[in-house]
């Protein structure tokens, strides 16, 4: 008897267990959802559970119940009561009788983020959303949700994202017990910056002299606006502090928007963007984006390029060589229709280079090369014997910039053309944009023979040895001195030699001809002398 009892204990306690492993097995009937979009990196995606999963099975039969936040819109979409008793089937099969990414399950996916945007601010709330935590999308544009459970599930990102293609960025999947992976078909507002190049073409980067105006030009398009009544839109700009912006007749700002100009609010108007300016931070604003294009009068409408055109002077302050000056745009954008709040697209940079020499005077004593100091040079561009580029001496010894426009035209200040070599021969000038200059050798050293000619050197990004060539590469640019390629990327040094001869210039200078031939004067000269003094002798 005693034994019989003590197995109906143990076949209770297995039965119980059986029991209490129900919802263990229902545990594990979840998943996780990937999320992944172009324009995702760094915004947040929500996942709203609308239909749970009551089936704790794993097998191909669901049983799915909507969640009580969900009646009223399902009853509305179904033109019938949140009460109904049949509501939970009648709103699954509604919503699997569509095909995916069919017009009538992307409608219907706009639709219910319309309702979750709405019902999910109410204060105090009047239906209570089962959401899975938020997920930012990280560098890649992935948002991981783990662990899912079982369910049918609205997924959104961040506000603002828009699509004038598809018409909404809210999707509806299905989680059950496998990984999903889904492709958020998000559009939010970016900006693209690019400055203009030598070409005349637009690029990411370009280079130009100390004193030059660039030109930057900043694209993004007209958003699709439908759910707003207002729409705040800003280019927001930061200019490197070797960049100076510039804003007047001769260079003028310009914003447009498909064949439409804009015009700057001032204090006489109330017109179409407003401009304010901090320091080295910039902000165009439009001040009506959604009046702009439901204005019948203007050619505007969704998906237009908005182009902001202005203009910088790479100034004193500019960074020489690879590292650049590199400048940051965003663009600042309504990100929910109920309220002024607003989100900004991932920064685009644009960057400025600009370049020196190093002039490294010397003379050969044997093998080794000695330092020669009291040379004195110019520098001009494009042809030899140009006009000499003016110079500003820094706060380093030796070491001098093209001087800005405002330095030329500002008397205080000391302009040279002439520099001199030191006692370690080595002179440095900065601000110089890719191109072709030549040095020309005003004054030789005391001693020694002054150069016949100019040094042509060329800074490019251009390396002759190889066939593969990276042309907007700034970040790698090539020496070239008198046709000779310096062996490494970057390496600036433009070496000189200067030879001894107080009274000789070098060989084929004007100075070496006239000599030669005053030399040859004088044997002929002899010769006859002596020929006649011989001939009168006789």
């Amino acid at each position: 008897m005693k034994m019989t009892k003590r197995i109906f204990a143990v076949i209770m306690a297995l039965a119980i267990m059986a029991i209490m492993a129900v919802p263990a097995l229902a545990a594990t009937n979840r998943a996780t959802l990937t999320v992944s979009g172009d324009n995702l990196a760094g915004k947040k995606v929500t996942a709203v559970n609308m239909f749970q999963d009551n089936s704790q099975t794993t097998d191909a039969n669901p049983n799915y119940v909507l969640r009580d936040a969900w009646k009223p819109f399902f009853a509305t979409e179904l033109n019938t009561t949140a009460s109904d008793p049949d509501i939970s089937t009648k709103a699954y099969r509604y919503v699997v009788a569509m095909q995916n990414d069919s017009p009538e399950l992307i409608a219907l996916a706009e639709d219910a983020r319309e309702y979750y945007a709405e019902e999910s601010t109410k204060t105090p709330a009047s239906v209570e959303f089962v959401t899975a935590t938020d997920q930012t999308a990280d560098s890649t544009g992935k948002a991981t949700f783990s662990n899912l459970d079982a369910g049918m599930y609205l997924v959104l990102p961040a506000g603002g994202s828009t699509s004038a293609t598809r018409g909404t960025d809210a999707m509806i999947v299905t989680i059950r017990n496998s990984p999903v992976n889904m492709q958020m078909k998000s559009e939010y507002p970016t900006v693209e910056k690019e400055v203009k190049t030598a070409s005349g073409a637009y690029a990411e980067n370009a280079s130009a002299n100390v004193g030059d105006y660039v030109q930057f030009k900043l694209t993004s398009t007209v958003p699709e606006m439908s759910d707003y009544t207002n729409y705040i839109f800003k280019f927001k700009d930061t200019l490197s502090n070797g960049l100076t912006l510039v804003k007047d007749n001769n260079h003028p700002m310009t914003l447009t928007i498909n064949t439409e100009t804009l015009v700057e609010k001032d204090g006489n108007n109330d017109n179409d963007y407003t401009f304010t300016q901090d320091g080295q931070n910039f902000v165009v604003a439009i001040n009506d984006l959604k009046g702009l294009e439901a204005d019948t009068t203007k050619d505007i409408s969704v998906g237009n390029t908005i182009t902001l055109t202005y203009f910088a002077e790479l100034n004193s302050n500019a960074v020489i060589g690879i590292a650049g000056n590199a400048n940051r745009a965003t663009v600042e954008y309504s990100n929910n229709p109920s309220s002024n709040a607003t989100g900004e697209s991932n920064p685009d940079v644009s960057t400025v280079y600009t370049y020196e020499i190093e002039i490294n005077k010397f003379s050969m004593d044997g093998t080794d090369k000695v330092a020669l100091s009291g040379a004195k040079f110019q520098i001009s561009k494009t042809t030899p014997n140009g006009t000499p580029i003016q110079l500003v001496a820094t706060s380093t010894a030796n070491v001098y910039r093209v001087a800005t426009p405002q330095e030329i035209n500002n008397n205080s200040v000391t302009k040279i053309t002439v520099v001199e070599s030191p006692a370690d021969g080595k002179i440095k000038i900065d601000g110089l944009d890719l191109g072709t200059y030549y040095l020309k050798e005003t004054e030789a050293p005391t001693g020694y023979n002054q150069l016949s000619s100019e040094v042509t050197v060329v800074i490019s990004t251009d390396d002759s040895t190889t066939a593969n060539v990276t042309e907007s590469d700034y970040t790698n640019v090539y020496y070239t001195v008198n046709n000779t390629q310096n062996e490494n990327a970057n390496d600036n040094k433009v070496e000189i030699e200067n030879r001894p001869g107080s009274m000789l210039p070098t060989t084929g200078s004007f100075g070496t001809i006239a000599l030669t031939a005053a030399g040859v004067c004088l044997v002929v000269f002899g010769i006859i002398f002596t020929s006649r003094k011989k001939k009168k002798a006789n």
